[in-house]
């Protein structure tokens, strides 16, 4: 993928046991080709806005990330767009899983990666429909 490249080797979490690996996006209308099965995906930024398009949103879960956390000034309009990308039908047909999504604009970084490592889980399943999650 032009834009997307490994600053970092792949890392075990030494508290949960799961892998991470660090990678650098130039942009996000590259194409998606990121081999770790399904994942969660920390989408980190300071800018004001990031260039996101809904398009891009839905390769980005096609490619395995199946959930979002977001951390930064635009980190609702991140989760909007992964929103978008699985709800509006001409981005793709339905998912076999319930994508989730978390914008943690007001909490330090820190705090987000503690979530991404501790709370978020990848692939909830769901038969047919959305499946109702609380507390997340």
């Amino acid at each position: 993928m032009n834009g997307l490249h490994m600053v970092e080797a792949k890392q075990r979490h030494l508290g949960t046991g799961r892998l991470a690996a660090v990678v650098r996006v130039k942009d996000f209308a590259s194409q998606v080709s990121v081999d770790a099965g399904n994942y969660v995906l920390v989408i980190a930024s300071e800018k004001p806005t990031i260039a996101l398009s809904i398009k891009s949103a839905r390769a980005w879960v096609d490619a395995g990330a199946s959930y979002i956390c977001s951390w930064g000034p635009d980190s609702e309009g991140v989760e909007e767009s992964f929103d978008y990308a699985v709800i509006l039908p001409e981005y793709g047909g339905e998912l076999a899983f319930t994508l989730m999504t978390t914008a943690h604009r007001d909490e330090p970084i820190e705090e987000t990666l503690w979530f991404a490592f501790n709370c978020a889980k990848s692939r909830i399943r769901h038969a047919g429909g959305l499946m109702p999650t609380e507390g997340v």
